[in-house]
């Protein structure tokens, strides 16, 4: 059965809208989302939005120096899906997740170039 519906002069068959996308799944992160054990933050590169701690506080912690807040791995690891989105929601990429070998899954080293290319005035 199609439906259809008439909008702003244009018809759109319902039939052909696909569903909104769910959570990521391992599928949409690869292997990434399951190869992450260790975090590393970039000290001098946080500007201490909170955005870390906030979304994963098994991962992340605030710490105060003096008139200053850092994120702070906590040395716990959480969700692989929650890990990966903290990460990339750091606005200055200073939040590195890395695997068991010490590579860096995340961010590309393309990202931050393009972040530094961006920010050079």
């Amino acid at each position: 059965m199609s439906v259809s519906l008439r909008h702003g002069g244009v018809r759109r068959n319902l039939s052909d809208r696909r569903a909104r996308p769910g959570p990521p799944n391992d599928s949409e992160y690869g292997l990434l989302a399951l190869m992450i054990s260790k975090i590393e933050v970039i000290d001098v590169a946080c500007i201490g939005c909170g955005t870390c701690w906030v979304a994963c506080p098994q991962a992340f912690k605030e710490h105060d120096i003096g008139d200053d807040l850092k994120a702070l791995p906590t040395g716990g690891l959480g969700d692989e899906h929650i890990m990966r989105a903290a990460a990339e929601g750091c606005p200055t990429l200073a939040i590195s997740l890395l695997d068991e070998a010490g590579v860096v899954l995340f961010p590309s080293e393309e990202a931050r170039a393009a972040l530094r290319a961006s920010t050079d005035w």
